[in-house]
């Protein structure tokens, strides 16, 4: 539930699995990862290892680079949803069906994948709920330094574009609280939005959904920690091909702020009226480096023109 400020409490939407709202209360989660066959993978590993198939020694020494490649997770460069799974690290960019999107600079590593069935869609849907509709993938990435949670990225977006004509989310763009927010003058039934706003009690909430309860595990499995307040930029888009979302999760301790303390939001230290002189800096520098973003990811899926997008907690802070 939103505040009267920008504030949302502890994750950034309570629709089960979908942030930014993409997708309807109504909306059932199939699945949590994808299957995933490293056949071609092993095969190329092995050819690059370019042992003595004959040789016992070198049969062990192969095998137990391969036990330590996928214990320590897969990297992919221009990554394809269809070949990565959670603990895999990419770069560069992700292909999700037609579309493909930037990341920002630097190793992101996948911490849960999720496909959505959308058959028991009934609300803000122009089409009949009986009508076939296609999945949607939402996958969440994470950077992380030392065990502590530096930045997330999250997309949301359809496997198959051509199912979707006529059909959009008419409430995503709907809040416009926050401390940042533009509609880019676009139509109510196929909305666009750009919203930036502080998180407090970041994934503390009693009633995680499923997806962000599995990213929640992740975290304890892996031993990352997580601050109580960040800054999220939200981006939505809605086409007559399909919905897509992309959101942006930073934590202030990453650039050497002090931990957030307060669980309340009307006196957190990030609330708009609290904030120091550099806390605002940071705010809006983040707001200039969304609105790049979002103009970066518009050319991605309107124009399919790949471009690079700087990772906003690598840039300099004046």
């Amino acid at each position: 539930m939103v505040t009267k400020m920008e504030h949302q409490n502890g994750h950034t939407n309570s629709n089960l699995g979908s942030v930014g709202s993409t997708i309807p209360n109504t909306c059932r989660q199939t699945s949590s990862a994808n299957s995933f066959c490293p056949d071609s993978i092993l095969s190329d590993f092995y050819k690059a290892l370019n042992f003595n198939q004959k040789t016992k020694g070198h049969d062990m020494i192969r095998h137990l680079m391969l036990v330590m490649l996928f214990a320590s997770g897969i990297s992919f460069a221009e990554a394809d949803i269809a070949k990565i799974q959670v603990g895999d690290k990419i770069t560069g960019q992700l292909t999700v069906g037609k579309n493909t999107f930037p990341l920002p600079t630097g190793e992101w590593e996948v911490a849960n994948i999720s496909t959505w069935d959308l058959n028991a869609c009934q609300h803000d849907c122009f089409s009949s709920p009986k009508q076939k509709q296609d999945d949607m993938k939402t996958i969440q990435l994470i950077k992380t330094n030392k065990g502590k949670l530096i930045e997330t990225m999250l997309i949301e977006t359809p496997v198959n574009n051509s199912a979707f004509i006529g059909r959009a989310n008419t409430t995503a763009c709907d809040k416009k609280t926050g401390y940042f927010y533009t509609d880019f003058d676009s139509r109510y039934n196929l909305p666009e939005c750009l919203r930036l706003y502080h998180v407090v009690n970041y994934f503390e909430i009693a009633n995680l959904n499923k997806f962000y309860s599995t990213v929640k595990e992740y975290f304890a499995k892996n031993n990352i920690e997580y601050p109580r307040t960040v800054i999220h930029a939200n981006y939505f888009y809605a086409s007559e091909y399909g919905p897509t979302a992309i959101n942006f999760t930073f934590n202030p301790e990453a650039a050497g702020f002090s931990p957030s303390t307060i669980k309340h939001w009307e006196v957190n230290e990030w609330h708009s009226k609290n904030q120091t002189p550099e806390q605002k800096k940071f705010s809006d520098r983040a707001v200039a480096w969304a609105k790049e973003m979002a103009a970066t990811m518009q050319k991605s899926i309107k124009e399919k023109q790949v471009t690079p997008i700087p990772d906003f907690m690598m840039q300099p802070s004046n």
